[in-house]
Formats: C-alpha cells, sequence, structure tokens
C-alpha cells in the first residue's frame, strides 16, 4: 500500500508486533483499519478460504482505535472486590504513560495486579482475573499464549523501557547493585563462566536492578552475561539512561578509579566504599576530586 502516512505506519508496525498472527492494514474511503488474517480449507470448493476479523482502526495522526468488545458476563454471582480495585488504584495513573509504549498496557496492568495480590505462573493467570470484580470492567486477553507474546515483545523493546523509567523515577540517588544467578541449563545462552562474590567459578547470569532513593520505583532492570564485570554494567546503564542529574550509592566492587574519574567529567554524584589499603587523601590526590563525590572508607 502507497502513500502511508509516517504516523499511520509507526503505529502499524507497533500493532503487529504486539498481536499475534498476520496482521492488515486496509484503506477503505481514505480511512485506515486493521485486520488479523487467517486461513481455513474449504471442503466444498476444495481450496483454502481467507477469512479476516476487524480489530481497529487507525486515525491520519496515527491513533488506534480497538473494536469495542461486547462485554460477555459471567456466570459467577460473587467476585472479589477489595483487593484488586486497591491494586489498580495504585497502578491506575501508569495507564495513560504505558499506552504511549503499548497496545498491550491493559493486558501488562491486569496481570501485574493477579502478580501483586496472588502470584501465579501464566497459565492460571487467567482464570485468576475471572474471580475479581475488576475484570467486570477492564476487557483484557490474559490466556497463556496471548500474555507470552506481549511480554516477550516487552522484554524485546528494552529501549522504551528505559524510557519508561526514567519518565517514572525522580532526580537524586539511584541504589545500584548487580547480582549473579547460577545455572546448570545449557539453554540459557547468556550463561557464561565467571567469578561470583565467594570467588567460585561457574556458569551465571548477572542481573542489575537500579532503585530510585527517592521514590523507591526501579530505574533499570537488566540482565547481562555471566562474564561481565560489574564496571562494564554501569556504562551500559548510562547510555541507556539518559538523565544525569542523579547520583549512585554502589558496593565495593564498583570501586574504579577509571569509573570516579568518569563520573567526575559528567557530574554524577556518587557513594562507595573504598577498597583495603586505600587513604581517603591519596584518593583524592589521585583523581583531582573536589567534591564531586564522597569516598566512604
Amino acid at each position: 500500500m502507497k502513500d502511508i502516512p509516517p504516523k499511520v505506519l509507526r503505529t502499524f508496525e507497533r500493532i503487529k508486533r504486539s498481536e499475534e498472527g498476520c496482521i492488515e492494514l486496509k484503506r477503505i474511503k481514505g480511512r485506515f483499519y486493521v485486520y488479523r488474517a487467517t486461513s481455513e480449507w474449504d471442503r466444498e470448493n476444495k481450496k483454502v478460504r481467507k477469512i479476516t476479523t476487524y480489530l481497529g482502526s487507525i486515525t491520519s495522526e496515527g491513533t488506534y482505535i480497538q473494536k469495542k468488545q461486547r462485554v460477555q458476563e459471567s456466570k459467577r454471582e460473587v467476585f472479589e472486590y477489595g483487593n484488586g480495585m486497591l491494586a489498580y488504584h495504585f497502578i491506575r495513573d501508569l495507564e495513560e504513560k504505558l499506552e504511549v509504549y503499548t497496545t498491550s498496557y491493559r493486558e501488562l496492568i491486569a496481570t501485574a495486579i493477579i502478580k501483586a495480590i496472588d502470584p501465579k505462573p501464566l497459565r492460571l493467570i487467567a482464570s485468576r482475573w475471572e474471580k475479581l470484580y475488576l475484570q467486570k470492567e477492564m476487557d483484557v486477553n490474559l490466556s497463556p499464549k496471548r500474555i507470552s507474546s506481549i511480554l516477550r515483545d516487552v522484554g524485546e523493546n528494552i529501549r522504551w523501557w528505559y524510557d519508561f523509567f526514567e519518565e517514572l523515577s525522580g532526580n537524586g540517588l539511584l541504589l545500584y547493585d548487580l547480582t549473579t544467578i547460577f545455572t546448570r541449563s545449557k539453554n540459557i545462552r547468556m550463561a557464561e563462566k565467571g567469578y561470583n562474590s565467594e570467588r567460585k567459578y561457574c556458569d551465571q547470569l548477572g542481573v542489575v536492578i537500579a532503585f530510585s532513593v527517592e521514590d523507591m520505583l526501579p530505574a533499570g532492570i537488566e540482565v547481562y552475561w555471566g562474564s561481565m564485570k560489574d564496571i562494564t554494567t554501569i556504562k551500559d546503564f548510562l547510555e541507556r539512561f539518559r538523565r544525569r542529574n542523579i547520583g549512585f550509592i554502589l558496593e565495593r566492587g564498583f570501586w574504579s578509579e577509571k569509573l570516579i574519574r568518569d563520573f567526575k567529567e559528567k557530574g554524577i554524584n556518587y557513594v562507595v566504599p573504598l577498597r583495603k589499603g586505600y587513604k581517603v587523601g591519596e584518593v583524592e590526590k589521585a583523581l583531582h576530586i573536589q567534591g564531586k563525590g564522597y569516598q566512604v572508607g
């Protein structure tokens, strides 16, 4: 299809990544409509017959308007109200922010609510959701296949998660730590030989979590190759998390004169313990540090 407005095309590409099956865009009388295409065997005519299902429309400004779904009344007469509605109250203000990044924001919110009040494996999330009164107000598809597809798409789009975290996190200090997870699985490609905190050399993954000290909201969550050093992960984090009016609280394993120099050049404050044998005066003299950070022995 030619002459598709850029805004419409970007929205359509995002929908294709989040929806299952073959997704098509049709222009009808100057308007754009989104369909899911499937096929089935026509026994009478002995040929494959194409079937299309209408999903929604896209305005010229790139706004996706989903098809209104008929609300199916559940046969249940008694629903859980308190826990679900309370959890939704605390996360509801994220709906508009998430909608900017993904069309599956309602499924993400519903899954987060279930995980918060009663952690369940993916195959049981839909049945747990049906017990909540909230399911009468939110029309979502929480089938295992659908949730798996959404989480896979979310995991591949790391860039927008960092933008989302950056929008939520306030200024100030970040708690930053790298932990290791041991594994004997041969199917996890990121597992590599590396030394852990106990100096054991084994297959492992590195998991970094950064939190805002001010509001305790995540600023970044990432999985790294098992052999990657702690200091290297900070450089990668700073490339993704572009805000610079922040500071770091780090553990002793992150101490590096080069890293501290980088912090100093970028105007980033820090709190990091000195390694044994270092003296505060000698370090300040070597790094030419003048009030840009603190070294706690």
